[in-house]
């Protein structure tokens, strides 16, 4: 991963539509050492969308380790990148 980017394994994105409705969604996610959260999500998916209209999001990241969870609540602003603005580009 370029720029001490991590992969994890899931996240929960909870995204508000200019309608006001709620829209929850597992997505695949990694964190940059800015403690940036990426994720890759089809541009037309209902999250997506959700995203460009409204930008704000919700987000939950969770791990079971011995039987204990941990898990951290994110609230924040979201922007779309294209492939080009993503660390991930030119992998």
């Amino acid at each position: 991963m370029p720029g001490g980017v991590r992969t994890r394994q899931q996240a929960v994105s909870d995204e508000t539509s200019a309608a006001s409705w709620l829209w929850v969604s597992p997505v695949f996610y990694s964190v940059d050492d800015d403690y940036e959260v990426y994720w890759v999500s089809d541009v037309e998916a209902r999250h997506s969308i959700n995203v460009r209209d409204t930008a704000a999001v919700a987000i939950v990241i969770h791990d079971v380790v011995d039987g204990e969870t941990d898990a951290v609540y994110i609230e924040g602003t979201a922007v779309e990148l294209t492939l080009a603005q993503s660390p991930f580009y030119g992998e």
